[in-house]
């Protein structure tokens, strides 16, 4: 059965380069073929996807099966040039601020040149953001940058396994702690925020710091979506439940992504999903969080029963 025709649409992530020897073009849009056979509603190219020299052949092959695409950039020059050489088949492009963030600083001259450069281009992009230890005090700073330079989209997604912390080592993830110091911030120099700003915050505790009494805004994160809405592809083909899971599901070069989605691994994570971590037992806030981010759970909150790493401790 196609993934177009499940309750739950499918989002799905991909690395386009990683640790390992590359993919030739013919394996890369061999996946990509896979990808679109499955039906899969939206994807999004990460790990520096426009500087693949199969970029356009990728994107051709993607939509060309029904997929939207956006790409992650980190406004790199060779990026930007692949960008001014002609319009790409793309439903949104993400720039990632963390090369223009350094020690806790954000590098805005440098980024409002990349930004000009995008809109010269006709493009308007989306700022993100993956919270670290050592970001966290730039948040307040790129929400006013969003504001004087017109930018509409910030994101703040959540933290990634893939190929083992490729780009992330683990004690650089917040936990509780840098939370606590993160809320004492936040409550004392709030941003005025735009109307027009559209914020997705993925981690549920980050959420409940910025943007208080808005539970209904959080509907399409009711609860871990990894092997549900979505999975995530890393740069050798192999399928994940989400950016943040631990297991490997299978790979797109030995099966087609129908056959991964309907195996038993797959299902598998979903039990595990639906069963309350030991940390969370008890909380009264349950209901709401289900757990948050559930593979980071797995794999580094094991000593706290698998809680999300940013929660302290069950809530009476």
């Amino acid at each position: 059965m196609s993934l177009d025709l499940l309750d739950t649409p499918v989002r799905l992530t991909w690395d386009i380069h990683g640790p390992g020897p590359p993919l030739t073009d013919g394996e890369l849009l061999a996946i990509a073929g896979r990808i679109a056979a499955g039906g899969v509603f939206f994807v999004t190219l990460e790990e520096r996807p426009l500087a693949h020299p199969a970029i356009r052949e990728l994107l051709a092959t993607l939509t060309a099966g029904g997929c939207q695409v956006q790409v992650v950039c980190a406004g790199s020059e060779p990026e930007l040039v692949v960008l001014a050489a002609g319009p790409l088949p793309l439903v949104a492009l993400q720039l990632d601020v963390a090369a223009f963030v350094a020690h806790g600083t954000l590098a805005e001259a440098r980024l409002r040149d990349t930004l000009h450069r995008l809109r010269q281009d006709g493009i308007e992009p989306s700022l993100c953001l993956t919270p670290l230890k050592s970001n966290l005090t730039v948040i307040t700073k790129l929400l006013a940058f969003c504001r004087e330079a017109g930018v509409h989209r910030f994101k703040l997604p959540n933290a990634r396994i893939g190929d083992t912390f490729q780009s992330i080592p683990p004690a650089q993830l917040p936990r509780w702690p840098e939370l606590a110091a993160f809320r004492e911030e936040w409550a004392r120099q709030v941003p005025e925020l735009p109307g027009s700003l559209q914020l997705e915050i993925h981690d549920r505790f980050l959420w409940e710091i910025m943007t208080p009494d808005c539970e209904q805004a959080r509907s399409e994160y009711g609860g871990c979506q990894a092997a549900n809405s979505l999975g995530h592809v890393d740069a050798s083909g192999s399928v994940y439940a989400c950016a943040a899971w631990p297991d490997a599901l299978g790979s797109l070069r030995d099966a087609t992504l129908d056959e991964i989605w309907q195996s038993p691994r797959r299902l598998a994570v979903r039990a595990r999903i639906d069963q309350v971590p030991a940390g969370c037992l008890g909380c009264r806030d349950y209901p709401l969080c289900l757990g948050g981010c559930r593979g980071l759970g797995e794999i580094l909150g094991q000593a706290d029963g698998g809680r999300d790493l940013m929660c302290r401790a069950p809530r009476d």
